[in-house]
């Protein structure tokens, strides 16, 4: 199949040679009879090892073309959709060698967004590589609290937002921003909710940086999120306390959060 893409200069001859070497690694797998997990894995490092060593070796010696293209796509696009599947194993050693792959698929996905000056393929595949971090602690630490995870996912899109943010596109910042706050807040408030006692305060010292960071960086959609759900982590946490008690309170850290508010207004 390469030898009739070459012979032919046809890159849709190129795409099926890639297909068929997935096939390839597939029959001599069951051939050899591996697990279904291990020829993902094996697919995987066909994908990146593979497809992906080609382009790169292809672009040093030729540069850019329509076969660097087609192999870089090719590898990152089997790499991912084969150790993305690989991720529902329950063996260590194949979650284990997966996350590598993905790692190294989000590695080689940066690369050449950096090189386009674009951001392009990078956020799919960091995206896998969190993913698999996820799915690697929950095997090893399988007691670990869900918050963990919603906090790194929180920070996941929070890079995001940052690097929106320097290459000046203010709506995917704007979005990467709240699905932040979204993934760090309501997780939390949930569990302050059902929990209660230390996860109450987490809630609230998070919502207090969250404003804090908003007025920092002068951006008042985090001090306005932030002022709110300081607002109503201290009421309910007065809930218990005598009525007038909790209205004199209530009222000053609404006063508190107005002033926030109105200051970062100005700032603006």
């Amino acid at each position: 199949a390469y030898l009739i893409a070459y012979l032919t200069r046809q890159i849709s001859m190129l795409y099926v040679a890639n297909s068929a070497a997935v096939i390839l690694v597939v029959l001599v797998s069951a051939w050899a009879k591996l697990s279904g997990d291990a020829t993902l894995v094996l697919i995987s490092w066909l994908g990146l090892a593979g497809f992906y060593g080609v382009a790169w070796i292809y672009r040093v010696l030729r540069g850019r073309s329509r076969v660097w293209f087609a192999m870089m796509i090719s590898g990152i696009i089997t790499a991912i959709s084969a150790g993305m599947f690989a991720l529902f194993s329950s063996d260590l050693l194949v979650i284990s060698a997966a996350t590598v792959v993905l790692f190294g698929t989000a590695a080689a996905s940066i690369f050449s967004d950096y090189e386009a000056k674009k951001v392009q393929l990078n956020p799919t595949g960091t995206f896998f590589a969190v993913a698999a971090v996820q799915r690697l602690l929950s095997l090893v630490f399988p007691d670990l609290h869900f918050l963990i995870f919603s906090h790194i996912w929180a920070a996941w899109f929070l890079a995001y937002y940052a690097v929106f943010s320097l290459t000046k596109q203010r709506s995917r910042a704007t979005l990467s921003l709240v699905v932040s706050l979204l993934v760090l807040t309501v997780p939390c408030l949930f569990e302050a909710i059902i929990s209660g006692g230390w996860y109450q305060l987490l809630f609230l010292v998070e919502q207090v940086a969250i404003v804090i960071a908003g007025l920092i960086s002068s951006r008042k959609l985090s001090t306005i999120w932030g002022a709110v759900g300081v607002t109503l982590a201290a009421l309910y946490m007065m809930r218990g306390f005598q009525a007038l008690l909790s209205i004199t309170v209530g009222l000053l850290v609404i006063a508190a959060v107005i002033y926030v508010i109105v200051r970062a207004n100005k700032k603006g």
